[in-house]
């Protein structure tokens, strides 16, 4: 249902009526004209006044007041994305104002390889039936032997443990790598104790690969070593580091915006130079942690993670990421780092974030109001953006502003509202207003609204023939001197 506007006077217009239906509607003409008056102080006005009065629990004094208007129409929610967006907020960036840094402080903490904060190893938490399938896979390649590590990297004698040990396992029995013969060790330096499990090879039964696996378990420890030729793998069933014996808490998206308590957010070697919870810190994903996945750019992080397998647990998040991404590369941003500050950021860029946040948005039947959002931009990057527009769901007004000032007495009116590839337009004027005529209309065939050309009928009449780049899509309302 298309959006009319009858009889709008706010500010300087003067009873002008339109009517704005779904797809883009570009708003133009010269400083003064009233075509931000007539989009903002009406149209997103007034959408607002009726949605606070449905939704709001504002006392009466709060209320906005109702657009100089007689009535208008087929009018829902609307959402303005305005110029003046610079967000100060030093601890603001695009991740966080795309919506971006929540989603991905989620992956890494789900679906991100920990490390130990200590030592930085491997750390995978895995069940008793996920540890029985893995021991079978490996087994299938190589030959392995599984250890149940007790003691690690600890001085002692250990004298108590050890004839424990020796009466069941004398055989299995290992210290500091070789086979314990009952020698008495010495206290003063750190020392490994390891039981030999089993040594398995090739395809074994799901029964034997339990039964090694619950052997590791009754002799209370919660990590089982698969030893190769070549290397060794340790499998954990506790948050606990199989190297070192630190315990580490279950990690939350909270911890990757948690300073590190350490340094108190300014880097050492505890957190690695980030600055984040130490735990945190030694997460990563597709082999890189948090802050350096943040410094890549938007198309580089798009790439990253069109490049990294993730499970199908992970389906909705992979494509929450991506929808983000794919909406700042179409607006133009693709080139701008995650981590950039806002404060830093054009006013153009800023206002393409909120057209980001615009286009992910699972919102229908919205009116979305754009303030010139082709400012700053080259022709040929705005025939890119212009796609972005069309994929706004609902009504899309876009107001392009003119740099030439006109006396503000005379605007207000509407010169014409047409919808088509060809624009044409007339306007009563005397022979001697012909070059004035030209420059306040010079808007109409400069890029990005449209290029084209002009050229005088007679002396009173003067006939616009455009090309726009979204063709018949697009709807001109070109404010101008009314007689």
């Amino acid at each position: 249902m298309p959006v009319s506007i009858r009889g709008a006077t706010e500010n300087n217009l003067r009873d002008v009526d339109v009517e704005i239906g779904d797809g883009l509607t570009v708003v133009t003409g010269v400083s003064g004209s009233g075509k931000t008056t007539l989009v903002f102080d009406t149209l997103y006005h007034e959408a607002s006044c009726r949605f606070l009065d449905v939704f709001g629990n504002a006392s009466p004094s709060q209320r906005l007041p109702p657009a100089n208007v007689r009535t208008i129409s087929g009018l829902g929610p609307a959402i303005a994305v305005g110029q003046n967006l610079l967000n100060r907020n030093p601890g603001s960036t695009l991740a966080t104002a795309s919506g971006l840094h929540p989603l991905l402080r989620l992956l890494y903490s789900r679906f991100g390889d920990r490390h130990c904060s200590v030592c930085a190893t491997p750390v995978t938490v895995l069940t008793t039936d996920e540890t029985v399938d893995h021991l079978m896979r490996v087994a299938q390649h190589h030959p392995v032997t599984v250890v149940a590590p007790l003691v690690r990297a600890t001085p002692g004698s250990h004298q108590t443990l050890l004839a424990t040990l020796q009466r069941e396992f004398s055989a299995e029995l290992r210290v500091d790598g070789k086979p314990y013969r009952a020698r008495r060790l010495d206290a003063s330096r750190p020392h490994d104790i390891d039981i030999e499990i089993d040594q398995i090879e090739g395809r074994i039964p799901v029964q034997r690969a339990r039964q090694v696996v619950d052997a590791v378990r009754k002799l209370g420890v919660h990590t089982l070593e698969l030893r190769g030729e070549n290397d060794t793998e340790r499998l954990a069933s506790a948050p606990v580091c199989a190297t070192c014996g630190t315990w580490f808490e279950a990690l939350e998206p909270v911890h990757f915006k948690l300073g590190c308590p350490h340094c108190e957010g300014s880097g050492c070697t505890r957190c690695a130079d980030t600055g984040l919870f130490p735990e945190a810190a030694a997460v990563r994903w597709s082999d890189l942690r948090l802050p350096d996945l943040l410094a890549l750019s938007v198309d580089a992080a798009a790439a990253r993670l069109a490049s990294t397998g993730l499970p199908s647990s992970a389906a909705r998040l992979h494509r929450e990421i991506d929808c983000r991404l794919d909406a700042l590369h179409d607006v133009g941003l693709g080139y701008i780092a995650l981590d950039r500050s806002s404060p830093s950021v054009s006013r153009g860029e800023a206002q393409r974030v909120r057209l980001a946040v615009a286009l992910t948005s699972r919102l229908e039947d919205i009116i979305h109001v754009l303030d010139e959002p082709t400012i700053g931009q080259h022709p040929h990057d705005v025939a890119r953006l212009l796609p972005a527009f069309r994929q706004l769901p609902g009504p899309v007004v876009y107001v392009e502003h003119d740099r030439v000032a006109g006396d503000g007495f005379r605007a207000g009116a509407l010169c014409y509202a047409s919808r088509g590839f060809s624009l044409h337009a007339a306007t009563r004027v005397e022979a001697t207003d012909r070059r004035r005529l030209e420059q306040l209309c010079r808007y109409v065939v400069r890029p990005p609204v449209a290029s084209g050309r002009l050229r005088f009928v007679h002396a009173e009449r003067l006939e616009f023939t455009l090309k726009t780049p979204w063709a018949s899509e697009a709807t001109g309302i070109q404010f101008d001197y009314g007689q």
